[in-house]
């Protein structure tokens, strides 16, 4: 497995340059892309590491092109593989070597991605076993590059938000098969994350600003009316149900509550209307 890198880089806070500094030696290549705001980090990075290349976008462009660019990239530079890192995430202490490790030894000639467990808190290392799944995120996540290209990319239309998932229900329905291994963990950081209560419920309030409350609502009538005959079920608990709980977690105990309402309309009228890409 000749394993590149790849982090996207948007406006970075905190101690990203050391996030980075914790995985970039376990791969062959690091693609950093700046969408923004990234040149501290990249500094930082490149001063102490040399197998660091910088793709500098013309503006934000979003998730889906910047990582099409670097698979690319890799296909031209003969790495087969393409680990996928979120700029906020890390792995848990002990993960990411026995993950990189069982992602190599795999036949990777049905499977287009693979990913650890997402966790909000740290996790020790567990018995590492892969797992069949539907969808995973793409933080964190290590792509076959000549499956990834055979079934189309990313897709650019939809900028950001479901990106990831779009991409795997893609390669279900090719006949790929996409995996999540159990007992290696990932932690994330999803938006100012609230759990809160209400008619008796538990609401996962994430605070989204009003452009991502957008591109989610926009995003998720898409897929769903895509992909939903997958599995029609779950599907309609994943993309309505959960919709639904975001409008009432904006309504009962977000900030900016018109704004985020106005534009969760706009994105359900464009989704209606097939009006993608990027939203001014």
């Amino acid at each position: 497995m000749n394993l590149a890198g790849c982090v996207i880089l948007y406006h970075p806070e905190g101690d990203v340059a050391e996030k980075i500094g914790k995985y970039v030696d376990s791969v062959e290549k690091l693609y950093i892309v700046d969408n923004g705001g990234g040149e501290e980090v990249i500094r930082r990075v490149t001063e102490a590491h040399h197998n660091v290349v910088v793709l500098t976008m013309p503006g934000n462009m979003g998730i889906a092109y910047p990582l099409n660019r670097v698979l690319e990239e890799c296909q031209k530079a003969g790495h087969t593989h393409l680990f996928v890192m979120d700029q906020d995430s890390v792995f848990c202490d002990g993960s990411l070597k026995p993950y990189i490790e069982a992602a190599a030894n795999l036949n990777w000639q049905n499977i287009l991605t693979v990913a650890p467990c997402p966790v909000l808190g740290y996790m020790n290392v567990g018995q590492i076993r892969l797992c069949e799944t539907r969808a995973v995120m793409t933080g964190g996540s290590i792509l076959q590059v000549a499956n990834a290209l055979k079934v189309g990319g990313f897709n650019e239309d939809y900028f950001i938000d479901e990106v990831d998932f779009e991409f795997c229900y893609r390669g279900l329905l090719q006949g790929f098969k996409v995996g999540i291994f159990q007992g290696v963990y990932i932690k994330y950081m999803v938006g100012n994350l609230q759990i809160r209560h209400l008619f008796g419920k538990i609401i996962k309030v994430l605070n989204h600003s009003h452009i991502r409350k957008y591109y989610i609502i926009r995003n998720r009538y898409v897929t769903y009316w895509k992909y939903r005959s997958i599995d029609k079920q779950d599907f309609y608990k994943q993309y309505v149900t959960g919709s639904w709980e975001m409008l009432l977690g904006v309504l009962f105990f977000e900030q900016d509550k018109l704004r985020k309402l106005r534009y969760m309309l706009y994105g359900l009228m464009d989704g209606i209307q097939g009006r993608m890409g990027f939203r001014a």
